[in-house]
């Protein structure tokens, strides 16, 4: 394969030369980009640092190496031969080179930072268009020749997906993005070029335009009477820039006007490369896999793809025999397919096998070659023979875990049994599983005796064992001596090796295994029996009874299950802990902002007897940055003041004589503003504008709302209006307090009158509830937070209130309850008193009847003094319910003062915004007119210098027009001595042109194949020419010659005729140019006038 590298001409290429270099022996890759045709017989791409050049008859490569990264974008022209092709680094450079010699034509260097994305040859070769992203997006025309930028254009934010010339005007170039279709216009007056877009806005995918207003001058957004103007988005967001203007298969190849017979070129791949392995010896060739079943070989000497084949269908896995040529494919329908891969220019499938309706995940050939396994999703592990005169019989499976990983086998040649290990992944996902099992080499002969019905081996055959890992393997190999793993973990960066433990164990398991399941028959019948037991247990006495734990006959399970529990009441605990810590968190995190960061806490205050709930301001501290910005206000306003008074101070000086002469009457006019002050002053208060003096608020500061013209003096009137509602909102807590302690004075006072209600209650016996009132939890919403315990000293208060009144004195109530003891003798008939004892009885029932008067009597003094008590509780609760009900109209009274305050800070900022978006809005117009100004002066420029160059051009066009008036009427003196037949005769001669091919019209070009080059080009005017004068050698040749004419005559004619043809052509080309140039002055007079009306619509946008 020939190479070449693209070098830089440095003064060290001739030493890097003499030192030994490493060499590319061959490039493989598909091309991610279009391919392109550098001539009929040749094709190229890039891939990774080098360009591709195929010929697409004899399929030979040919590489260019880029030496400074990547390849970038490719373009190529056919009638010049020519490729270009961009570097990817910072501040790239565009290469241009010759093929087949494959040397550098140019270097193009540009002023892009980062990447080239598009490129373009027009398709007479002779222009270069190239298209930069981020951060330029510069589109730019390239005349690569004469390694010069004709003109370029930025369109920022313009994403260009597509860039192509017009083939049948190079004048022309389309830029394609996902949403629109720009087409530029490239306008040229002699050498000077310009270059103009035109946008074309796509259809929507059903078809439908997109109707998009005028983002600039939106003139159908309504007006507003109360909110002002309507502005556009972009002002709204305060934009004022530009930013505000604006948001794999085969290569085949087709000989037109033929029979459709399609020839392959390149035959790329149909997706990535799944799997790849080596055909035995693995010296020569190798094998790729795709997903969707394509088979390649390849030679490992020059990487040519050998043969292909497809099997047209979903593939997963690949692998090839080490003991023979073939190789094996699995599928996701559960198939395998054989191949034979001894002619490695003919693949072909020589036996397929359908093992299951799961995918085939894996494939692998022990060392020598004797079994292949197959590993299938479902967890099935299947031998097969892999003898091919065997046709790959099917030996039978084992079963395994699912998400198998890997399979590992060792096939020793002194041994005759292969190894084999098996790595899965368990469900939960953090730990492996391995499996382990032996595949005799004489499973062949005795498959049919060791497997059942389904064609599962039987594990005494086999001697599976299975190990779980706590760690997580990606991959695993079992060593030669089948005693250790190696495998790579996941969670460490290292390989890791396991021992295997012993066997034995497991296989005394499967020996004893009978005997377990007669054991643990037993065991359940065991169970049945203690659960009758318990059962019976349970209908026993509680002294006849037994324990729980007395029935559980296996205390290490007992104990296990008891360890159990607790874990998993201490996991229950942790969670319950996390929960309640979390929460606990966001409680805190809730009382900081909404209780702790308050200076005052928002409560509220209830009446006693009727529904009325007044609730305060809750308020937070002031910043200090408030605080400073306030006291700056305030200063200001101070200043302002005193340079007012001093402003008048200076004004009454200065007319102290006018002020005396009319002193009386200045008197008179005091006066009468002192009256009208006075009268103002008892103006209401919402005539005033605020009710905030109803709480003794000053605004004195304030300035009139119809006199804020200023940002500054809007800012400074919202401050000062911040500062008014904090002071009424204290103002109205300051009286909210008052209300609240007087609340708590009231319910002391009450309380202290239910006590002594409570023991006249108590000693009248009767049967009534004392009202008491308390706060509730609005009232005092700290109660929530904060625990009190005051119910032991309420008891221990009481407790020694009886004691000091039950030892120190003696109460009035104790006359309720006094009883005069009877007299022993009334026991006794009164018959059988005596005298004393009669008189006795008498005085007994006179302190009796004393004792009962005095009981009435201070009975009805406690009931007396329990009205005078309930009256006065009444009186005073229901006079603190009219305060409160006065508190509760001030509350929505200054409510609505904040709410007026408010609404003017609202109004304000309001009005900031709008001056904001306003003169974001003017700046914009402001810039934009700057820019079209500026425009205005480059097209006002450009048709000034563009009439200097028709103007000269013309001239110089009038020039050469004279000059071939001259020739053709200074002939016949040119020719005076010769005769006048003969002058005839060489006139008509002198005006005979040669006949020369016609040049085609646009129309009839158009039917033909784009390449060759368009009317008014550099070298189509140049082969014309030469053409021309060609022809003209066969006119000047001798035989032309007239009759008797002398040769120097002759050879002066000839010369004449040159000359004056020569003129003709120039004369041709300068009236071409100069229609051209006219064409080019008239578009630019129309961008011109384009321009003036646009600043004419700024100017009415303006002054709106």
């Amino acid at each position: 394969m020939a190479q070449n590298r693209e070098r830089e001409e440095t003064p060290y290429a001739a030493s890097a030369t003499s030192n030994a270099t490493l060499s590319v022996r061959w490039v493989q890759g598909f091309p991610k980009q279009d391919v392109h045709f550098i001539n009929e017989d040749t094709i190229c791409y890039p891939s990774g640092n080098y360009v591709i050049f195929i010929n697409i008859e004899t399929k030979k490569k040919t590489v260019l190496q880029c030496i400074n990264g990547i390849v970038g974008v490719v373009a190529t022209n056919i009638p010049y031969e020519v490729v270009a092709f961009s570097d990817r680094k910072l501040k790239p450079n565009i290469y241009i080179y010759n093929f087949p010699g494959l040397t550098r034509r140019t270097k193009l260097k540009g002023n892009i930072l980062l990447d080239y994305t598009l490129l373009a040859f027009s398709y007479c070769g002779t222009y270069l268009a190239s298209y930069s992203s981020l951060p330029e997006f510069e589109l730019a025309l390239w005349n690569w020749e004469s390694n010069v930028i004709l003109c370029k254009k930025s369109q920022p934010g313009l994403d260009v997906s597509q860039l192509s010339f017009n083939p049948m005007n190079w004048r022309q170039l389309c830029l394609s993005s996902p949403s629109t279709v720009n087409v530029w216009t490239i306008e040229r007056s002699n050498q000077e070029h310009y270059i103009k877009a035109k946008s074309v806005k796509l259809p929507l995918e059903d078809g439908t335009s997109v109707n998009e207003t005028d983002v600039l001058f939106p003139h159908s957004l309504p007006k507003d009477p109360i909110y002002g103007p309507v502005l556009p988005l972009s002002a709204i967001a305060g934009l004022v820039g530009e930013e505000a203007e604006t948001f794999r298969g085969s290569v085949c190849i087709y000989t037109f006007g033929e029979k459709p017979t399609i020839e392959k070129v390149l035959d790329a791949c149909d997706g990535k490369f799944l799997a790849f392995d080596f055909i035995t010896p693995g010296t020569k060739y190798f094998m790729t896999l795709t997903h969707s079943g394509e088979i390649c070989t390849w030679c490992l000497e020059d990487c040519t793809c050998e043969s292909k084949i497809y099997l047209n269908t979903p593939s997963t896995a690949l692998a090839c025999s080490p003991s023979s040529y073939s190789a094996v494919v699995g599928t996701v329908d559960g198939s395998v397919y054989f191949l034979d891969v001894q002619e490695v220019d003919s693949l072909g499938v020589v036996h397929k096998a359908f093992l299951s309706k799961s995918a085939v995940q894996h494939l692998s050939f022990d060392q020598r070659g004797i079994f292949l396994f197959v590993g299938s999703s479902e967890g099935n592990i299947f031998i097969i023979n892999a003898i091919p005169s065997s046709s790959f019989q099917i030996l039978g499976f084992v079963e395994v875990s699912k998400d198998i990983l890997q399979i590992s086998t060792v096939s020793l040649l002194d041994v005759d049994v292969v190894q084999v290990m098996v790595l899965s992944l368990l469900p939960e996902g953090t730990k492996n599983r391995v499996e382990l099992f032996t595949v005799p080499q004489t499973l062949p002969k005795v498959s049919e005796s060791f497997t059942d019905e389904r064609g599962k081996l039987k594990e005494e055959l086999i001697d599976m064992y299975r190990y779980e890992m706590e760690h997580t393997l990606s991959s695993a190999v079992l060593d030669f001596q089948s005693n250790q793993i190696y495998g790579f973990c996941n969670q460490v960066p290292y390989i890791c090796s396991y021992l295997l433990p012993e066997k034995a164990v497991e296989k005394e398991i499967k020996m004893f295994s009978h005997k377990r399941k007669e054991i643990k028959r037993g065991i359940k019948e065991l169970a049945r029996t203690v659960l009758n037991m318990m059962e019976e247990n349970d209908k026993l006495d509680d002294i006849a009874k037994l324990e729980q734990h007395e029935f559980g006959l296996d205390l290490e399970e007992l104990e296990r299950l008891k360890d159990e529990s607790e874990e998993e009441v201490a996991k229950i605990r942790k969670d319950a802990e996390m929960y309640n810590l979390a929460k606990s968190y966001l409680t805190e995190v809730i009382k900081e902002e909404c209780w702790n960061a308050m200076a005052v806490k928002g409560r509220a205050l209830k009446c006693f007897h009727i529904p009325y709930v007044v609730e305060n301001f809750p308020m937070k501290g002031r910043p200090s940055q408030e605080l400073k910005e306030l006291k700056k206000v305030l200063q200001q306003k101070k200043i302002e003041a005193e340079c007012l008074k001093l402003r008048k101070d200076i004004s009454e000086v200065q007319s102290a004589v006018s002020l005396v002469k009319k002193r009386h009457e200045e008197d008179d006019e005091e006066e009468e503003d002192e009256e009208k002050i006075s009268k103002d002053s008892t103006l209401p208060n919402y005539l005033l504008g605020s009710l905030s003096t109803d709480f003794g608020v000053d605004t004195s500061l304030l300035s009139s709302q119809l006199e804020l013209h200023s940002r500054e003096e809007k800012i400074n009137q919202i401050i000062l209006l911040k500062d008014i509602i904090y002071k009424v909102k204290t103002a109205f807590n300051n009286e909210f307090d008052a209300a609240y302690k007087q609340k708590e004075f009231e319910i002391t006072r009450v309380t202290e009158r239910n006590v002594r209600i409570r023991e006249i209650i108590s000693d009248l016996e009767l049967e009534e509830t004392v009202w008491q009132p308390e706060f509730e939890d609005c009232e005092k919403p700290e109660r929530t937070l904060v625990v009190e315990d005051h119910e032991g000293l309420d008891v221990r208060a009481r407790a020694l209130m009886d004691m000091m009144g039950g030892v120190l004195e003696v109460k009035k109530e104790d006359i309720l309850r006094m009883v005069i003891p009877q007299p022993a003798f009334m026991a006794k008939p009164d018959a059988l008193w005596t005298e004393e004892e009669r008189k006795q009885f008498k005085e007994y029932e006179k302190k009796v009847k004393e004792l009962n008067e005095e009981r009435d009597k201070y009975r009805k003094s406690l009931e007396t003094e329990l009205k005078k008590l309930q009256n006065a509780i009444q009186e005073s609760t229901q006079s603190f319910d009219e305060q409160l009900k006065r508190l509760f109209e001030r509350r929505v009274k200054a409510e609505m003062v904040v709410n007026q305050e408010e609404l003017k800070i609202s109004n304000l900022v309001f009005s900031l915004l709008l001056d904001e978006e306003l003169t974001s809005r003017e700046v914009f117009l402001n810039n934009y007119l700057v820019r079209k100004q500026e425009e205005k002066n480059q097209t006002s420029e450009a048709i000034r210098k563009s009439r200097e160059d028709l103007e000269a051009f013309k001239e110089h066009y009038d020039n050469l027009m004279a000059e071939d008036k001259v020739l053709d009427r200074s002939f016949k003196k040119e020719f005076s001595e010769v005769p006048s037949h003969q002058v005839d005769i060489l006139y008509k001669l002198f005006k005979r042109r040669p006949r020369i091919h016609k040049q085609k019209t646009h129309s009839e070009t158009a039917s033909n194949v784009p390449f060759g080059e368009r009317p008014g080009s550099a070298k189509l005017t140049k082969d014309t020419f030469a053409h021309l004068m060609k022809a003209m050698d066969e006119l000047d040749n001798i035989n032309n010659m007239p009759e008797g004419l002398d040769p120097s005559v002759w050879e002066h004619f000839c010369a004449t005729r040159r000359a004056k043809v020569e003129n003709e052509h120039k004369v041709k080309q300068k009236a071409t140019g100069l229609v051209e140039m006219m064409a080019f002055l008239r578009k630019r007079v129309e961008d011109d006038e384009q321009v003036q009306r646009e600043i004419e619509k700024v100017f009415r946008e303006l002054v709106l």
